[in-house]
């Protein structure tokens, strides 16, 4: 992940046991998805086996986003609980997924 998010993107770091937080500023919601996309492809693309897994063979990453607001700025923690609500629903729609809460909605995104 840490190759994935170059040092003028922003900063990764973990959050607790498997969760990582990536903190970018002044990005769009395309952008910020675009690199969500390519952390969870390169993660599948190690092709690191994972054979307990019920979704897949291989090591895979779900991932949550929010976009926060400018005009409506959120506090560290409602950010936090919306990121993590995204991820919920990332595993729930079949897991190996990146999908985005935004402000009440949510979203799905393709690349």
């Amino acid at each position: 992940m840490q190759q994935q998010v170059k040092p003028e993107e922003g900063f990764l770091s973990r959050f607790g046991g498997e969760e990582f937080v990536i903190t970018v500023f002044d990005w769009n919601i395309e952008k910020v998805f675009q690199l969500a996309e390519r952390i969870r492809k390169a993660v599948y693309d190690l092709g690191i086996t994972h054979e307990y897994s019920p979704v897949s063979n291989r090591v895979t990453v779900s991932i949550g986003i929010e976009t926060g607001d400018v005009e409506h700025p959120l506090d560290i923690e409602r950010l936090l609980e919306n990121a993590d609500q995204a991820l919920y629903q990332s595993k729930n729609n079949g897991r190996n997924r990146v999908e985005v809460f935004s402000g009440t909605n949510q979203i799905e995104m393709k690349v």
